[in-house]
């Protein structure tokens, strides 16, 4: 989760980071912000949110799903990110190259 906070602080004035938490039990993901803050929204929502963006919706979470500008899906990333520096290449190739 470390690796978003450090992202958005990077990337936050060229790309839109939003959290989206798919636990049913709003405090939660309250109390989990509480002890892992960061600079971009986050939000409760249902678990076929997500489902909808993609066709066969999610493997699981988490997902990291990059929308380009015009609300299509530009990339998919399924599981955690293994290094601060696969995340950045992934936000350097899909959310700054789609622009």
């Amino acid at each position: 989760f470390g690796l978003f906070a450090r992202a958005s602080l990077q990337f936050g004035r060229q790309v839109a980071f939003i959290g989206a938490d798919g636990d049913p039990t709003p405090a939660n993901g309250r109390s989990f912000l509480r002890q892992h803050p960061v600079t971009y929204p986050s939000y409760t929502i249902p678990v076929q949110g997500p489902n909808a963006l993609l066709k066969g919706g999610i493997e699981g979470y988490p997902t990291t799903i990059y929308i380009d500008r015009d609300g299509n899906v530009a990339g998919v990333h399924n599981g955690q990110y293994s290094s601060q520096g696969v995340l950045d290449a992934d936000i350097d190739r899909i959310a700054l190259d789609s622009r």
